[in-house]
């Protein structure tokens, strides 16, 4: 298993040297700096190294969801398999090669706008004012 960062926040600092700081876990975590790996005194949260921890692959459902594609929408037959018995590596590998589906509308509203409105012509300055 490969070795999990997870994120955690200083609760409380050390009352004396036999008194260990305590920890809690946090919901997120900030860029690392030097000063955080210097061991002195870190004000916000941390990262922290679990060795025995996995991260958990996405689902194809979850992947579907990024991708903007209703879900089970990969789920199709597969060299003479039914859809239910469709291998989620397939699945993976269909959404790899797509692209994100609300990325793509909003760009195809951009240029359409552009069409409506006859600036063609006005070259990537005069386009990039307007946006």
């Amino acid at each position: 298993t490969s070795p999990a960062v997870l994120p955690f926040r200083k609760v409380s600092k050390p009352q004396s040297k036999e008194h260990a700081e305590t920890w809690e876990q946090a919901d997120a975590v900030g860029t690392l700096t030097a000063h955080d790996m210097t061991g002195s005194d870190v004000r916000t949260n941390t990262a922290m190294i679990e060795p025995n921890l996995r991260v958990r692959r996405l689902t194809p459902v979850e992947c579907e969801r990024l991708q903007g594609f209703p879900d089970n929408y990969t789920q199709i037959p597969w060299k003479g398999k039914t859809k239910e018995n469709c291998p989620d590596g397939q699945r993976f590998k269909v959404m790899g090669n797509s692209m994100a589906v609300p990325v793509m509308r909003w760009l195809g509203k951009r240029i359409q706008a552009v069409h409506d409105l006859g600036l063609e012509g006005m070259g990537k300055k005069g386009v990039a004012e307007w946006l």
